[in-house]
């Protein structure tokens, strides 16, 4: 079978054979390749819209993944929606230091501190901050202006790049 298929990551699609690859900041450059395409392999995030609704195009993972995925807040909604009793406990809170202090005062130790992706930074702090009497300082650098932060040390519904833990 001859496979008329395109990728825009080398690596996730080595030794499949038929898989063509495009540099991502190329893929205008292309667009008579992709068009032609059976499925294209792997989109950026910031193509996905262009791929699947001007364009049409069959893309793998499925734009609902791409999109649900790339937000760490909107996925943890999605959770809380559909299946809340397998989340961990979690706070979607304004990086204020009001918020940041309540956050040190009720979560126990260790706990999973994140930004959200693509958050400008306003403030920044890495002052120690004790946590009872007789503890160790903690060093914080939360630098969104929105954050989650989860009670438990799982990093299942968190990744990618920008994220800070507190531990």
């Amino acid at each position: 079978m001859v496979r008329n298929w395109i990728t825009f990551n080398a690596l996730r699609t080595l030794c499949i054979p038929g898989v063509r690859y495009i540099k991502p900041e190329h893929f205008l450059r292309h667009r008579e390749e992709i068009r032609a395409a059976s499925w294209i392999l792997f989109p950026e995030h910031w193509q996905v819209n262009v791929l699947v609704y001007a364009w049409k195009k069959r893309i793998f993972p499925s734009a609902a993944t791409l999109h649900l995925g790339h937000s760490k807040v909107e996925m943890t909604r999605a959770f809380w929606a559909v299946c809340p009793e397998h989340v961990p406990y979690t706070e979607i809170l304004a990086n204020t230091e009001t918020n940041v202090r309540a956050v040190l005062d009720t979560f126990p130790f260790p706990f999973i501190a994140k930004e959200v992706r693509s958050s400008p930074a306003h403030w920044a702090s890495t002052t120690p901050v004790s946590t009872s009497p007789g503890s160790t300082a903690t060093p914080i650098s939360w630098n969104s202006t929105r954050c989650s932060a989860t009670k438990r040390s799982t990093a299942w519904a968190f990744g990618g790049r920008g994220d800070c833990a507190l531990s």
